[in-house]
């Protein structure tokens, strides 16, 4: 018996019978996979200018705040214009994003520092992984078998990439002497911090939860992700004495040049990042994150002339595998 042409507009290809096809990417769904990949490039070029800034000899909290602080009133000045509430309507997703986001971005700033940016992609490519496993007990989505499958190969990938080749082509142990440890536990803390902040984005501008609560706006997030991460930098700095030293010394030119457009990208990069997860499951989208990679690679070569080794490679790849049966488990019949 020859298939039934069933019309487009039931989200089913031409000539396929709809209890056995699956249904085609929503408008919506495509577009936040877009934003999201916007986002990542944004993202890139934002850590390009923060790892120059910091072999400048700016510290991490300086470089956070000049993050940071440029955003607040371009963004509350386009809510103002927009129409958009400056108050969340739920709070307590929303100021949990910004401690966890604020602790993601001040461990991934300090580690810039000494990784290079396809290490730096590669360890925090774990981070889809982390959020299908943590997007469970926050947002009450199905966690499949795929998530805790894929999450060792994702580790053993982010921890393959910053090995020195000498140890894994020459057994020469002493090389890991080199290793930069510490930038790179900071890095997988990065990670996980920021795999529970972006599923706590979900929770903030997801559908109407069950209190009855509107979601936020992907603005009203960015706007508290800047003003709380900005009042703990600025309290911080205080604690610690520094804060009359910062207020006073003005950045040379060149710094200027590197900390306004990675203002901007960060901005323009939160914007992107907090709309696609209005459209997109947060497992799902996270995984278009991996374009970071090739990305990042791409400018460490440009910038640094860094090219990657084979260990560096290999881990990507062993990323790559985790990200593609994450995804692959995700595209099946009944996945959340």
């Amino acid at each position: 018996m020859p298939p039934i042409p069933w019309k487009r507009k039931t989200g089913f290809a031409v000539g396929v019978d709809p209890r056995y096809a699956r249904p085609m990417p929503s408008r919506r769904h495509m577009g936040g996979l877009v934003l999201m990949l916007g986002a990542v490039a944004c993202f890139i070029g934002m850590s390009t200018l923060v790892k120059l800034a910091r072999e400048a000899g700016l510290a991490t909290t300086e470089v956070m705040l000049w993050r940071m602080l440029p955003g607040i009133p371009l963004v509350a000045a386009w809510m103002h214009w927009r129409g958009i509430a400056w108050r969340p309507r739920r709070p307590g997703p929303v100021l949990l994003r910004s401690i966890f986001g604020g602790c993601a971005m001040g461990l991934y700033f300090w580690a810039l520092s000494s990784l290079t940016l396809l290490q730096h992609s590669v360890i925090g490519l774990s981070q889809p992984v982390l959020v299908a496993v943590v997007a469970a007990p926050l947002l009450g989505e199905r966690l499949r078998g795929a998530a805790l499958l894929t999450l060792p190969i994702a580790l053993a990938g982010a921890a393959l990439v910053v090995l020195p080749d000498a140890v894994l082509l020459d057994g020469d142990l002493s090389a890991l002497h080199g290793l930069p440890l510490w930038a790179t536990v900071a890095a997988f803390g990065s990670a996980t911090c920021s795999a529970i902040a972006h599923v706590l984005i979900r929770r903030a501008t997801g559908p109407v939860d069950g209190a009855g609560r509107e979601p936020d706006a992907p603005q009203t997030v960015v706007l508290w992700f800047a003003i709380v991460v900005s009042a703990g930098l600025l309290v911080l700095t205080a604690v610690r004495g520094e804060l009359p030293e910062l207020v006073s010394t003005a950045p040379t030119p060149y710094a200027l040049g590197l900390l306004l457009p990675m203002a901007g990208l960060g901005v323009v990069g939160q914007l992107m990042l907090s709309a696609a997860y209005t459209r997109v499951a947060a497992p799902t989208i996270a995984v278009v994150g991996y374009a970071r990679m090739p990305l990042g690679l791409l400018a460490d070569v440009v910038v640094w002339s860094a090219l990657a080794g084979v260990s560096g490679l290999l881990g990507a790849g062993l990323v790559l595998v985790a990200g593609w049966v994450l995804a692959r488990d995700r595209s099946q019949p009944g996945a959340v």
